[in-house]
């Protein structure tokens, strides 16, 4: 009598214990899955912070070669003391 209550726990712990299984198992799939999707965000975060800053770079190196109205003026008003 007493082994076939301990056989039939035994039983019923099986079956808990494999649902739990099954349980942690979705979830396993569920963590990966997201952990992709952040691996993902975080590859175009970076490549976008990577070409913000060579926009800046770029920015940067071409400004010299802009010119600006305002120091042309500045420079004719320059010029012109100069030969005065």
């Amino acid at each position: 009598m007493a082994n076939e209550n301990f056989l039939q726990t035994l039983d019923e712990f099986s079956g808990a214990t494999n649902k739990i299984i099954v349980t942690l198992n979705e979830k396993l799939d569920w963590i990966h899955e997201h952990h992709q999707r952040c691996k993902v965000a975080k590859t175009v975060g970076t490549t976008a912070s990577v070409g913000g800053a060579a926009v800046i770079g770029g920015a940067l190196l071409a400004a010299p070669f802009t010119g600006n109205e305002l120091d042309k003026i500045n420079m004719n008003k320059l010029d012109l003391t100069m030969i005065l």
